[in-house]
């Protein structure tokens, strides 16, 4: 869920390296590598200059890497042997960054036995963080997948948000027709062209069967047979047609859509909810907020919610026992809320409160009824190639180099190569 923004970035070297924990004393620096913030200081800089104040031995020194880069960045420093001590990581199996893939390969250090972990998943994420007993990660809030919007366009047109999937087409013609667009798609980034085709499996697929990942897992259906999954892409074909995607958008890229919506050419983008403070704090005196793409009704329409964003300790650190201080200050209930805040996301602290957060407050009929919100879908996946397949078959079917039946199987066969 969190690789639909990017900012450019040049990676410097991170500093882990194999060994054991920290020995002996003094002062100890952590290399900490995270994802570049849109604009601002994103989520992890100002709980890093926190967890500094409060922690005068250990420095972090923070590295921030493009979206679009950061999980082969990190993969290839894994596979090196020189790999951060501590990184940013996606839940489950179904990134590049996959914090189960990565530890079932021995990248990453567990942090079973440390109550402080333990206690900060929720207990219905359980299956994304832990394999074969062991926990992998720490998760540090829960994120809605939604379009993020510029609120000013659709009060200077006039539009209300579409709450069928018929009135978002319609809508999309309406908007085609003078010049602008419902949405700025990175045409050029499989990761947002996969959230886009997740956005639409939850009011699809998921929301017709919860179940739906467990019964691939178990064999039972199969993407290419299955009439939800086929709706999917034709929805993005129909998409195309009527003119739901900004001119250009196969060769897009996260700069120019941010560029489209804050500028008001297009409404919206596939993003994390909390992009839109994101895009706030770059763009003073405009209003963002969020919507949710809708299904065939308003009654099937769902929100993906998801602890998808996790902190990870690498197995070759040689100061792990500082990496579990860092962990563990931001397990610290104050501090959930803080990230939370600082990301624009739901506070693993706060869930279950009733209360919604200002900048989530378009999202609140989602967020007030669990029964309107289904996991990101993609999580759940045996491997990353499946999600990195779905990304290029949207982008077949933008170019008509792909048809939705081929997309499909390449995502059978990506499956099936388990994790």
């Amino acid at each position: 869920a969190a690789a639909a923004l990017a900012a450019t970035s040049a990676l410097t070297a991170c500093g882990g390296g194999s060994g054991s924990a920290d020995e002996g004393g003094g002062d100890v620096t952590v290399t900490m590598a995270v994802q570049t913030p849109q604009s601002g200081e994103g989520a992890f800089r100002p709980m890093v200059a926190a967890f500094e104040k409060a922690n005068p031995t250990i420095d972090i020194d923070l590295v921030e890497t493009p979206t679009d880069s950061y999980a082969n960045v990190l993969r290839t420093q894994l596979q090196g042997g020189n790999a951060p001590d501590v990184f940013y990581g996606t839940a489950g199996r179904g990134n590049l960054n996959a914090v189960l893939s990565l530890g079932e390969a021995g990248f990453v250090e567990p942090l079973t036995g440390e109550a402080w972990a333990e206690a900060a998943v929720p207990p219905s994420a359980t299956s994304l963080y832990v394999s074969d007993g062991e926990l992998y990660a720490l998760p540090v809030d829960l994120v809605p997948a939604s379009i993020v919007v510029n609120n000013d366009t659709y009060a200077e047109l006039g539009l209300p948000k579409a709450t069928t999937f018929a009135e978002l087409l319609q809508q999309c013609r309406t908007l085609a027709g003078q010049g602008k667009s419902e949405f700025a798609i990175a045409g050029s980034a499989g990761p947002n062209l996969g959230m886009h085709a997740l956005q639409l499996a939850a009011s699809t697929v998921y929301s017709a069967d919860p179940d739906w990942n467990a019964k691939r897992q178990a064999g039972s259906v199969t993407f290419a047979g299955s009439p939800e999954w086929q709706s999917v892409m034709t929805k993005v074909v129909q998409m195309n047609e009527a003119g739901c995607y900004q001119e250009g958008a196969v060769g897009a890229g996260f700069g120019e859509i941010t560029q489209a919506v804050a500028g008001g050419a297009a409404l919206g983008l596939f993003a994390p909810a909390g992009a839109a403070s994101d895009l706030a704090t770059g763009n003073p005196g405009k209003q963002f907020g969020q919507a949710v793409l809708p299904g065939d009704t308003a009654e099937q329409t769902r929100l993906s919610v998801t602890p998808s964003n996790a902190l990870a300790i690498s197995a070759e650190s040689q100061h792990k026992d500082a990496a579990r201080k860092v962990l563990e200050f931001f397990a610290e209930p104050a501090n959930q809320d803080a990230v939370a805040v600082a990301g624009g996301n739901l506070s693993l602290a706060a869930v279950g409160g009733g209360t919604v957060p200002a900048d989530l407050a378009d999202l609140t009929p989602f967020l007030d009824d669990e029964s309107k919100q289904v996991p990101l879908g993609n999580l759940a996946w045996p491997n990353g190639n499946v999600y990195d397949v779905l990304g290029s078959g949207i982008q077949g079917l933008l170019t008509g180099q792909a048809t939705p039946e081929q997309v499909l199987t390449s995502m059978d066969q990506a499956w099936d190569q388990g994790s």
